[in-house]
């Protein structure tokens, strides 16, 4: 079985967690149980901390190369937030740093449009209704309205956000968050594209 040493460098602590929670789903999602193991150490995540979304946008080549340098990282999972009209230009502008930099095989970026909570908020939605076929459109929303309604409050504490964020990452619907986020979309498909494009197909 292959390894991957992998490390997450993002705006938050809820992204961190939703994506530590959501990659084992994705590799068994695709079917690469038993055959592509991803490792996340423990000391590389921690280190690489973000003062704001600006923050990693800044400086994601800087931690992706020491990550690969001193903490002996396969690859780097990048993630920050942005407006919906920024997405694509945000994404494009990272992937051409990305490519420039000879790291386009070592970094995969994921940008939640507004917030990651974006993304937890259909969760919740489907968990909360598992009959559910369709929920409205929310990124027109603030972010803090979409915080009130996951964690019952607009400015919760880790203490209290964390342990939210996990449990809702859990047993994930791949199917129905690409049908509502195109940014989870996004990165559903760049994360296809780069176990199919290392590994033999399942």
């Amino acid at each position: 079985m292959k390894t991957i040493n992998y490390g997450i460098f993002a705006e938050d602590e809820a992204n961190k967690i939703f994506i530590k929670t959501a990659v084992p789903q994705l590799v068994s999602h695709f079917g690469y149980d038993g055959k592509i193991a991803f490792n996340l150490p423990s000391d590389f995540t921690s280190m690489a901390t973000a003062k704001s979304g600006d923050y990693v946008f800044e400086n994601f080549i800087m931690f992706i190369s020491n990550g690969i340098k001193y903490f002996q990282l396969d690859l780097c999972l990048v993630g920050l937030d942005a407006d919906d009209n920024d997405h694509s230009v945000k994404y494009s502008n990272m992937h051409k740093e990305l490519v420039a930099s000879n790291l386009n095989d070592r970094g995969l970026i994921f940008i939640p449009v507004q917030a990651i909570e974006y993304w937890l908020w259909y969760l919740k939605a489907k968990n909360e209704n598992p009959q559910l076929a369709k929920t409205p459109a929310i990124e027109s929303n603030s972010r803090q309205e979409l915080k009130k309604w996951i964690y019952n409050r607009k400015k919760p504490t880790n203490k209290k956000s964390n342990p939210m964020v996990a449990s809702l990452s859990q047993n994930i619907d791949f199917a129905w968050l690409n049908a509502h986020s195109a940014s989870f979309k996004h990165f559903y498909d760049l994360f296809h594209n780069y176990l199919s494009s290392n590994f033999a197909n399942p």
